[in-house]
C-alpha cells in the first residue's frame, strides 16, 4: 500500500510530532520534511527504494515528496517529526532539486527533541532547531540530482487515486485526467512504484473494505459495493489475495 499523505502537504507553520516502539509503516510520501531519530534498537528506513539503518543516537532526513517506510526488525524505540517547509525556506528551494544519498546521520542533541514535543514553542527556537538537524543532514550528505518531474507526477498519481478509488477509475482516466500518455504513466507506476494501476487501486479498495468490516455491522455485499467493486466475486477474490483470507472469515477475526 502506497499512501500520499495530503493532510500532511501543503500547510504552512505544521508540525507533528510522534514517539514510537516498534515502528512499522508502509510506503509513503507528502510534501514536508520529515526527520526521525531512534533512541534504541534498529529501524529500517527504505527511501526511493534504498533501505538504510538507523540505530541508536542517528537521525534521518527524509526530503520532500520522497517515498519511504519504516520496519523493525526486533526492537526500536524512536521519535518522528514532519513539519513543513517554510520552517526552513532557504534549504527547501535546494531540496527540490537533489537527493542525498546517505540521509543518516549521529544526532548529538536529543534534548532539542524535547523543546520541538512542547506545545506553542517559538518559531524562531523551532527554525533554529530545524536548521541544525539539516546542517548535520547537509555536512554527510553527497548530492544526487533529482528528477522532479516524476517525483512531482507520482504525487499527483496518488493524489488522485486516493480521492477517486472508490470510483470506476482507470489508468485511461487517469491518463487523461493528468494529461500525460497512457504508457508512460504504466512505466511509471511500474519502474518507480513496482506496482500495476489495477493492483494499487485494489491495495486501497481492499484497505477500505477491512476499516468497514471492523468498524462497521454492514453485510460484505455491501461494503463490497462501498469499496468501489461491482462484482462480490471480484471483491473476495481480491480480499483472499491480499488480506489471506475471506471477508466473512476477516470479519468472524475482527469481532
Amino acid at each position: 500500500m502506497i499512501y500520499y499523505e495530503k493532510e500532511r502537504s501543503g500547510k504552512n507553520d505544521y508540525l507533528y510530532n510522534q514517539y514510537d516502539v516498534n515502528l512499522n509503516f508502509s510506503m509513503h510520501l507528502h510534501n514536508n520534511f520529515e526527520f526521525v531519530y531512534v533512541y534504541e534498537g534498529e529501524m529500517k528506513i527504505t527511501i526511493e527504494q534504498q533501505t538504510y539503518s538507523l540505530t541508536q543516537g542517528k537521525g534521518c532526513l527524509i526530503l520532500p515528496n520522497q517515498i519511504h517506510s519504516y520496519a523493525t526488525p526486533e526492537y526500536s524505540k524512536s521519535y518522528l517529526c514532519v513539519f513543513s517547509n517554510n520552517y526552513i525556506g532557504s534549504f527547501y528551494l535546494n531540496a527540490t532539486n537533489f537527493i542525498s544519498d546517505c540521509p543518516v546521520f549521529a544526532f548529538d542533541r536529543p534534548e532539542l527533541i524535547d523543546l520541538l514535543s512542547k506545545p506553542n514553542l517559538n518559531k524562531y527556537l523551532l527554525k533554529s532547531i530545524f536548521y541544525y538537524i539539516v546542517g548535520l543532514f547537509d555536512s554527510n550528505s553527497h548530492y544526487l540530482t533529482k528528477n522532479n518531474t516524476n517525483r512531482d507526477l507520482i504525487s499527483k498519481i496518488l493524489n488522485y487515486i486516493e480521492n477517486n478509488y472508490l470510483h470506476n477509475i482507470t489508468l485511461l482516466s487517469l491518463s487523461k485526467e493528468l494529461g500525460y500518455d497512457y504508457n508512460y504513466l504504466s512505466n511509471i507506476l511500474s519502474q518507480q512504484l513496482n506496482i500495476r494501476f489495477l493492483s494499487l487501486i485494489n491495495e486501497y479498495r481492499i484497505n477500505h473494505a477491512r476499516h468497514l468490516i471492523q468498524s462497521t455491522d454492514k453485510s460484505i455485499t455491501q461494503i463490497a459495493i462501498e469499496s468501489g467493486y461491482d462484482s462480490i466475486r471480484t471483491f473476495n477474490r481480491n480480499f483472499i489475495a491480499l488480506v489471506g483470507m475471506s471477508p466473512s472469515d476477516f470479519k468472524k477475526n475482527s469481532k
